[in-house]
């Protein structure tokens, strides 16, 4: 059980990192975009990079152990899904 919520607590962990990268990088486009047209543009640009990044992560460090997989619900509570 150990294994299941330090795989989670990892994975937490990376995302959390990933979507300060992604909150910072939008917040640094206000100040450079001044035409809203392009700073949405450049913002869905930059979450369509960090969707990218997300899914490389999972796809390598993934759900390889125990064959178990983790779904979030939109409460962002943890499902644990037994193949």
């Amino acid at each position: 059980m150990e294994d299941i919520f330090e795989a989670y607590k990892s994975m937490e962990n990376s995302t959390k990192k990933i979507h300060s990268k992604l909150e910072l990088d939008i917040s640094e486009l206000e100040v450079e975009v001044d035409c809203s047209i392009q700073w949405i543009e450049a913002a869905i640009y930059l979450i369509l990079e960090c969707l990218s990044e997300l899914k490389e992560y999972i796809l390598s460090e993934g759900f390889k152990k125990n064959n178990r997989q983790f779904r979030f619900s939109d409460s962002r509570n943890l499902i644990l899904l037994q193949s």
